[in-house]
């Protein structure tokens, strides 16, 4: 009996230890699952944090380009030149009717076989203004200028001058007047100011 007993009480130690060893194998098991989905989760993180500075970056080269582009249409703004009828002598005429309408209309007339481009707009007065579409600063750059509402803006520069001030003020980068007439319902641009204009073309 002693030795039966001692078999037994020496088997029931192995199976405990067994079960030990098994408990202690499965919480390994466990904590190294735990330690994997830390792990993937952290790379997650990373890889997110990582891309945040990338998409500011593509925000903001999508903010310039879109910057870029509006400023292209604001100072790079074509316009369409009309031929204005000329009239015995050389002299330009046109019928107020046509630019009375406070818009900015654009012509060109080849004077000596230089392009030599101006405006007609009406003023907040009523006036008709004259202009060409250069000035004695820019130009160079042969960009001329395009409306903004009730003044033009210049094309090279960007700056705006309200049509009211045509003609008042002189020089510098205010558009180049014109001496223009309007007679019999007819503006009309004599052909010596046109001339004294082909400076601004050459």
């Amino acid at each position: 009996m002693s030795a039966n007993r001692k078999k037994n009480q020496q088997r029931a130690k192995a199976q405990a230890a067994a079960r030990q060893r098994s408990r202690q194998g499965g919480q390994t098991s466990s904590s190294g699952g735990q330690s994997a989905r830390e792990r993937k989760k952290a790379q997650f993180t990373t890889a997110k944090r990582s891309r945040a500075p990338l998409y500011g970056i593509v925000a903001v080269v999508a903010v310039i380009a879109l910057t870029l582009g509006i400023a292209t249409l604001a100072h790079g703004k074509k316009q369409p030149f009309a031929q204005a009828p000329t009239a015995i002598g050389g002299d330009v005429s046109i019928p107020v009717a046509q630019v009375n309408d406070g818009t900015a209309h654009f012509f060109s007339a080849n004077v000596g076989g230089t392009t030599v481009k101006y405006f007609v707009m009406k003023a907040p007065d009523g006036t008709l203004r004259t202009a060409f579409d250069a000035c004695d600063v820019c130009f160079p750059y042969k960009k001329g200028y395009h409306q903004q509402g009730t003044a033009v803006q210049c094309n090279n520069c960007g700056r705006i001058f309200p049509v009211a001030q045509i003609d008042v003020q002189r020089g510098g980068c205010n558009p180049g007047p014109i001496d223009a007439k309007v007679k019999a319902g007819q503006l009309v641009i004599p052909y010596s100011q046109l001339q004294a204009g082909t400076r601004l073309f050459l």
